[in-house]
């Protein structure tokens, strides 16, 4: 995704492929996650 205020380098977010409704997963174990966990938004680095 475009950068933001917080993540100047743009970020990913992994999603399941449920048609209405795609939930947030954990792109490591594949389960559905909440906003507080860490890979909810996974930063770019600088030179990526």
């Amino acid at each position: 995704m475009d950068p933001t205020d917080s993540k100047q380098n743009g970020y990913v977010m992994y999603q399941n492929s449920n048609p209405t409704n795609p939930q947030v997963v954990n792109p490591v174990t594949g389960q559905t996650m909440k906003k507080s966990d860490p890979y909810w938004h996974i930063e770019f680095g600088p030179n990526d």
